[in-house]
């Protein structure tokens, strides 16, 4: 019998990314928490995620818009934030 405090994996991640970009209800909050008390890897998908939005944030805020970005630029940001991924 499943009750309504045991979501998918899937779901977590949707309450995951939702959460970075505004606010969960309490109810989701507390779905969320269940879930990553007995999931580890939604537990890591939370921790990397939050790092990789950090991250771009940073990134982004010291971003000059009338500089073009080329792909070495690209590639490279992508490189960091595989090893600060990597690293955590």
């Amino acid at each position: 019998m499943k009750t309504f405090l045991m979501i998918s994996c899937k779901k977590a991640t949707e309450l995951t990314e939702k959460k970075l970009l505004g606010s969960i209800s309490a109810m989701e909050s507390l779905q969320l928490f269940m879930h990553r008390a007995l999931c580890k890897a939604c537990r890591r998908y939370g921790v990397q995620s939050r790092e990789i939005d950090a991250f771009l944030k940073d990134h982004y805020n010291n971003f000059n818009p009338d500089e073009q970005a080329d792909e070495a630029d690209n590639e490279a940001l992508k490189q960091k934030i595989k090893e600060r991924i990597k690293n955590l």
